[in-house]
């Protein structure tokens, strides 16, 4: 029978991957997006269809490429960790105010995203007007794209640290076994905190009391302490 700590562990040790859930609220979310879009472009003028088209155009192809760079990254450092033994929860003790910055940071410029995308949007018959060049619109999806793209790399960054296989990975940054020179707890917290100490950074994570025993034993089989 397994014990607590090793049902725990072994729950842990699965790829990761997209839950059918979240493909179907995406898919959902893109099919109201587009018939709400559908429904107000074919209320504009000649003119403000084509400023859209420009528009959308270049801030769905900005997303797309991020969103495919992203991917083909994360697989690539994927396969060089390995298989996922155990995730666990990402914290910042030393970093509490950097912490804090991505998050509301993040969450600050998802907002001014949105507002510059439905600004650029609602007045595109006159912005068509004032600017016929196909340039305007272009640029300015491409930079709708990157307010996006940079509120969502904040808002993702480092959400928890896996203990792989080959080496711990944390954000999309992968450290190898042999490059961590400690794994060392933090002192002055309640909990069970711990940090990496390597030249490819020092990601913090929290151990919860279930998984101690795993991590111990992971951990020491890697010659890490």
């Amino acid at each position: 029978m397994l014990s607590s700590s090793e049902e725990s562990s072994t729950t842990a040790i699965r790829p990761v991957q997209y839950s059918v859930r979240s493909l179907l609220i995406a898919m959902a979310v893109v099919a109201a997006l587009a018939a709400i879009g559908g429904a107000y472009y074919r209320r504009c003028s000649p003119e403000a269809q084509t400023y859209l088209l420009f528009y959308w155009g270049s801030t769905l192809a900005g997303l797309v490429w991020f969103f495919w760079s992203q991917e083909r990254q994360r697989l690539k450092t994927c396969a060089e960790a390995g298989e996922c033994l155990i995730r666990l929860p990402r914290i910042h003790y030393s970093f509490r105010i950097a912490a804090g910055f991505f998050s509301w940071g993040g969450a600050a410029m998802l907002f001014w995203a949105i507002a510059t995308f439905l600004h650029n949007t609602l007045n595109c018959e006159l912005l068509a007007k004032k600017h016929p060049s196909f340039l305007t619109p272009t640029g300015a999806g491409a930079l709708s794209s990157f307010y996006l793209l940079v509120a969502v790399f904040a808002i993702r960054a480092g959400r928890d640290v896996r203990l792989c296989e080959n080496g711990v990975l944390s954000a999309q940054r992968f450290i190898q076994w042999r490059d961590i020179r400690s794994i060392r707890p933090n002192l002055g917290t309640d909990h069970d905190d711990r940090t990496v100490y390597s030249l490819k950074g020092n990601p913090a994570f929290r151990v919860p009391s279930e998984l101690r025993e795993a991590v111990d034993t992971l951990l020491q089989s890697h010659g890490v302490s």
